[in-house]
């Protein structure tokens, strides 16, 4: 298992590209999910497989996945604190955390509500 650390502007879209090497099933889901502590029963921020998450490329050595946060999800979320999440791939009835990590997001300036849309 890999562990990340992503950081960010709060209200800014981040996209990441990430491989899962060796992985010879078929994927049927893929879970992005963030919450601000473990045993948390509820995320703050989850994607999934073609809602945020897209398969970019498939081989039989490597799958790319493709991570895309929307600026507007992040809004309400803290600014310098550690999320935590992880990324879990499941394939039939088999489950497994391949990435887990920390999340952190920067105080920006300009919020969605100061964008001007004229």
């Amino acid at each position: 298992m890999t562990n990340v650390d992503i950081n960010f502007f709060r209200g800014n879209s981040y996209s990441r590209s990430f491989n899962i090497y060796g992985w010879n099933r078929n994927i049927d889901e893929i879970y992005f999910s963030v919450k601000e502590n473990e045993n948390d029963k509820n995320c703050v921020l989850q994607k999934y497989l073609n809602h945020g998450l897209t398969l970019m490329a498939n081989s039989d050595t490597v799958k790319t996945y493709n991570l895309n946060i929307d600026a507007i999800d992040t809004d309400n979320m803290k600014v310098d604190y550690d999320y935590i999440f992880d990324i879990k791939i499941i394939s039939g009835n088999i489950k497994k955390t391949i990435v887990k990590g920390n999340l952190t997001l920067e105080s920006e300036i300009t919020k969605t509500q100061n964008e001007r849309g004229d």
